[in-house]
């Protein structure tokens, strides 16, 4: 099963309440790159996990642009102060329900998403820039994965 964990895309430095801070225009700009290479990847998620914040919901909106996915999820357990080992929890009970799923798309914050990459393949990842994804293989039956690719936004000016 492929799994691709995405942080968000630029946003607001201030806002009333973190969990409202928008994408900037430049983060717009990068999460649709970033569609655009999950499409190159996986031209059809089955299943996307969406944080609640504004700037993920935000950056979701702008990846399904480029890409089709068949169901969408906004599920609380990837705010930025979650753990990791929960949402795979989460992630192991779904596919055990349901032998279709073949891709994920999960879309969360710092520091979670590098939590979220050491849960599920035992080592240390990347450390995330705005809008990149990671790609794991992930074998739900031995609850491990192995990193296959980083993909990072070029510089947008």
């Amino acid at each position: 099963m492929n799994l691709y964990i995405m942080r968000h895309g630029e946003a607001e430095q201030v806002a009333s309440n973190d969990s409202q801070r928008a994408l900037t225009s430049r983060g717009v700009q990068e999460a649709y790159s970033a569609g655009q290479w999950l499409a190159s990847e996986q031209n059809n998620i089955s299943l996307a996990l969406v944080s609640p914040f504004t700037r993920t919901q935000q950056t979701y909106d702008s990846v399904i642009k480029a890409q089709t996915v068949q169901k969408t999820l906004t599920l609380d357990l990837l705010r930025p102060d979650e753990q990791a080992e929960q949402v795979q929890d989460y992630i192991d009970g779904l596919l055990a329900d349901d032998a279709n799923i073949n891709s994920i798309l999960l879309v969360s914050h710092m520091p979670l998403v590098c939590y979220l990459v050491e849960s599920f393949t035992g080592e240390h990842g990347p450390l995330f820039a705005t809008a990149s994804i990671v790609e794991i293989d992930y074998d739900a039956k031995t609850h491990r994965g192995q990193l296959l690719k980083c993909f990072h936004v070029p510089t947008i000016d």
